[in-house]
């Protein structure tokens, strides 16, 4: 890896980073929903301050060449990424259902109070 390269992917990753504790601080994201983002980031700078990890977790995982296990690790990213939107969504979902519930019975409530005062 290039110095250049080197630096750069420092300086993505600090940004990232601050970026997101910025959000963060803002209270504009929650804290359970930036994770991957904050875990990503910091795994950036790690590779990128110590590229020879790479090697190491390649030869761990049986894999012959260090782009190939960065690809793997991409990929099992994206899976716990997919994975983790699904459960945001889900439970989102219940939440509106219930909401959507919730503001029939009382539109309900409020015509039957409504017709009710008609008749008087």
């Amino acid at each position: 890896m290039t110095i250049r390269l080197k630096i750069l992917l420092i300086m993505i990753a600090l940004f990232a980073l601050i970026f997101i504790f910025n959000l963060i601080r803002k209270k504009v994201v929650d804290l359970k929903h930036v994770l991957m983002w904050i875990f990503t980031a910091s795994m950036i700078l790690i590779f990128s301050l110590f590229p020879s990890l790479i090697g190491i977790i390649s030869k761990l995982l049986g894999i012959k060449e260090e782009v190939n296990s960065l690809f793997f690790l991409n990929g099992v990213l994206l899976i716990m990424t997919v994975f983790s939107l699904s459960i945001v969504q889900s439970k989102n979902s219940r939440k509106l259902k219930k909401c959507i519930q919730e503001l029939t019975l009382l539109k309900k409530e409020l015509e039957e109070k409504e017709s009710v005062e008609v008749k008087k």
